[in-house]
């Protein structure tokens, strides 16, 4: 909050956010882009009267929307465009608001009692509708009161299930709360009133509407025990990149299509992605200015705590003496990661030229080629990578690929990670909707906070890797490749 008085609140992602102006009209203003870095994609807001149950309504559906998003592995539809506007005028219909079309391609819609009004014009220019404010969607109450009167405003690519679920909170039949004797009187005597309230409930709490977007410790969730791990959603970024934050020499930077971290020897860049579907994204080169070497990728939804895996092992090789040259290559070493996956009960299937380790649920399987592929072509994405861990229900929920060149144990340290048979601590909120039948949820034990659930597990995870992942140096690198 500034020292004015004035609230700013930012999604936790940046992609949303909510400006509260103290004296001012709109009171209310939240702009939502699909690119923190790039123009708005849309943009609302609300008058100073607007009825703060209405604000937390709308920020609360929002709030969901953007939730779902951070849950599906990058589907945004607190951007989209999908729906249709009887969709999104169905509740005030419901709600035996009359409506017509006054001629010029705009609806009008008005509540029973004629003291509001909806109306909805034709899609316009978004570029120029962003230059003079949003035009599209409108409503309007209480004009003839200045004391009670108020208006909203979106802009025409304001998502339809957002101005629906607007919609609902403007013709709720639910009551609200107020003090008698601050509303006008020609308002005493048109509105039902119900058991009188004690005073501190009769306060309605603008500002915390905008809070629903806020990323505070007041808004924790309830902490949970999820396995298996490669359906618990992806978990707590920092995990990802623990290992390389506190390992001496390397460099992160961002820009506005994501984060860069670089290794002290300049040979290997992690980078998380804001375009492109987002994803993680780890190559390799033989020096500096050279061409890539191996790359992995993860997509948006992989648990961090697998990406994780990787990074720590990158890490501790590159810090390892005599290992500069030798973990660039892949190399033989006692079980490969199909061996672990059949130590912990996974079967082997084996169709024409791939090979798939598959989970005994079902849900999940590492998929090999037996045959080796041209470098290039590859690393281009024209051939199939030689390594795939996927996880999957009714529809994929991430897969992390592998080139054939990449270390035999950074696919080992993934898959290892991915079959564990431990819990991981999630917010109950954050379980992904389509991979919830299948998880086995406890209440979780220990921490009690988000934060410090993740740091205990990013101290378990690195002291195990730290351990167990560690590659032993092959004398001639470049040994045998892989069959699964």
């Amino acid at each position: 909050m500034s020292p004015s008085g004035n609230l700013i609140a930012w999604s936790p992602c940046h992609r949303i956010s909510v400006l509260h102006l103290v004296d001012r009209d709109p009171a209310w203003q939240v702009v939502a882009a699909r690119d923190p870095f790039g123009p708005p994609d849309w943009r609302g807001a609300f008058g100073e009267n607007t009825p703060p149950e209405i604000v937390a309504g709308f920020f609360g559906s929002l709030a969901q929307s953007l939730d779902y998003d951070t849950r599906s592995d990058g589907w945004a539809t607190f951007v989209s465009l999908e729906g249709s506007l009887a969709d999104a005028v169905e509740t005030l219909a419901d709600s035996a608001w009359l409506g017509h079309s006054d001629g010029a391609g705009q609806l009008v819609m008005r509540s029973p009692d004629g003291e509001a009004m909806f109306t909805a014009g034709p899609l316009v220019d978004p570029a120029k509708e962003m230059l003079d404010g949003p035009t599209r969607f409108a409503w309007a109450a209480g004009g003839a009161d200045p004391q009670i009167g108020w208006t909203a405003h979106f802009s025409s690519c304001t998502p339809l299930h957002l101005v629906a679920c607007l919609n609902a909170e403007v013709s709720s039949p639910q009551g609200a709360v107020r003090k008698t004797d601050l509303l006008p009187q020609r308002i005493r005597d048109a509105v039902k009133t119900a058991h009188p309230l004690p005073e501190q409930a009769a306060k309605p709490q603008l500002p915390a509407a905008a809070s629903l977007l806020a990323l505070d410790e007041g808004l924790e969730k309830t902490m949970v025990a999820v396995r298996p791990l490669y359906l618990a959603g992806p978990g707590e970024p920092g995990l990802a990149t623990a290992a390389l934050t506190t390992a001496a020499g390397w460099s992160r930077a961002s820009s506005p299509t994501g984060q860069v971290w670089d290794s002290p020897c300049q040979t290997v860049r992690v980078a998380h992605l804001n375009e492109g579907g987002g994803g993680w994204r780890i190559s390799a080169t033989r020096d500096p200015l050279g061409p890539a070497r191996w790359s992995t990728a993860f997509s948006e939804g992989t648990p961090t705590e697998i990406i994780g895996a990787v990074t720590t092992a990158t890490a501790l090789a590159l810090a390892g003496p005599g290992l500069e040259a030798a973990w660039r290559e892949p190399f033989a070493l006692p079980g490969g990661p199909g061996s672990v996956l059949e130590e912990r009960g996974w079967s082997v299937e084996t169709l024409a030229e791939r090979t798939f380790v598959n989970a005994p649920d079902g849900h999940a399987h590492l998929q090999s080629h037996v045959f080796d592929f041209d470098d290039y072509e590859e690393l281009e994405g024209h051939t199939p990578p030689m390594w795939t861990l996927a996880a999957q229900t009714r529809h994929t929920a991430w897969t992390a690929t592998f080139t054939s060149r990449t270390p035999l144990y950074l696919v080992t340290a993934a898959a290892e990670t991915m079959s564990s048979p431990a819990a991981v601590p999630r917010a109950e909120r954050s379980l992904p909707r389509e991979q919830r039948a299948h998880l086995d949820v406890a209440p979780l034990r220990g921490p009690s906070s988000r934060a410090e659930a993740a740091r205990a597990r990013g101290a378990t995870a690195t002291g195990s890797l730290a351990a167990d992942t560690t590659p032993t140096a092959s004398p001639e690198p470049g040994g045998t490749r892989p069959r699964r």
